[in-house]
């Protein structure tokens, strides 16, 4: 019995072990994604902030649970380009476009899909609305 509580706890630990190893791959390769994604020295800390507090963790469950080969991550990652370049070439002085106002549409939709509170995303997008009229 004792030879079979071994073997088992051993296989409880390599599991996990393998779990981990997943979990930080996943949080390691959406960290290069979104450095890749903000490399402009054009892009604003408040949006640097959203991704890291909003984007991050989402995208990385994203990553789990679909895959990198999956069109939803992938979707997920063209969404956050998307609006990294329209704060690349935002002109603050000028009210927000139909292009902004859709892809923050599109991120609210993303962010309450993935279970982000109302308030949460709320709070979210009023970073990236700030980095949106921060003079470049």
């Amino acid at each position: 019995k004792g030879q079979i509580d071994r073997f088992f706890q051993q296989q409880r630990q390599q599991a996990e072990e393998g779990r981990k190893a997943v979990i930080n791959e996943a949080k390691r390769k959406v960290t290069r994604e979104l450095e890749r994604i903000s490399l402009s020295p054009n892009v604003p800390d408040s949006a640097v902030k959203f991704l890291d507090t909003a984007w991050r963790p989402m995208a990385t469950r994203q990553l789990l649970q679909y895959g990198a080969a999956d069109n939803h991550w992938k979707g997920t990652l063209t969404l956050m380009e998307q609006i990294m370049e329209e704060l690349e070439n935002r002109e603050p002085e000028e009210p927000p476009s139909p292009e902004w106002k859709e892809l923050m549409r599109r991120a609210a939709r993303t962010m309450m899909e993935e279970g982000m509170s109302q308030d949460d995303v709320t709070e979210a997008l009023s970073g990236l609305e700030a980095a949106r009229i921060t003079p470049a």
